[in-house]
Order: C-alpha cells, then structure tokens, then sequence
C-alpha cells in the first residue's frame, strides 16, 4: 500500500455487509489486527468510523471518526489513518488526513 512507511498491507479476505443503514468493513491489517469501518451518508459527505482493536490485547482499542467526500475516499483513507493511529509515518503528496 502506497504511502505507508513500513509497508502494511490490507489482506485479501475483507468482509462487507449492510447494518442499520451503515455500510460495514471488516478488515485485517497485517501488523495491527483487525478493523471494523462502519460508512453512512450524511450532510458533510461520507462518514467513516472505525474501531482499531490490537491483538491478543482485545479488552484495548482505538476509536475513530474521519468525514470524506466519497464512499471510495472513506474507504482507502480508513487504512492510512489506522496505520498513522499506530505510530506509522505517512509519505507521498496525495496523502491527507
């Protein structure tokens, strides 16, 4: 994944469904555990929140709120903003959180 300074990756089995509305990812990220994005629709644009749970320690977890224009954005910045969360410096001229 592009921008991420120790190359973490997103792994291929990512599960999507519906819930109350929302739109739910879950996704695990090689070197930080599993993420669960949840994305809806409001009036600044898309709304992405995500819970970063580190393993084995599943009783510790970061919480997060990001606001992007499209449901595409939402979904490639939920990554990047995890891996900056855990301590990860971001490089490239695109990369805005």
């Amino acid at each position: 994944m592009r921008g991420l300074a120790h190359g973490r990756t997103m792994g291929d089995d990512r599960r999507v469904h519906l819930d109350s509305g929302a739109i739910v990812d879950e996704v695990d990220l090689e070197g930080l555990g599993l993420l669960t994005a949840r994305y809806h629709r409001d009036g600044e644009g898309w709304t992405a929140t995500f819970t970063l749970t580190a393993e084995p320690q599943d009783d510790l977890a970061v919480c997060h709120r990001l606001v992007a224009p499209t449901l595409a954005d939402a979904r490639r910045a939920v990554p990047l903003a995890a891996a900056f969360l855990a301590g990860d410096s971001l490089e490239g001229p695109g990369i805005r959180l």
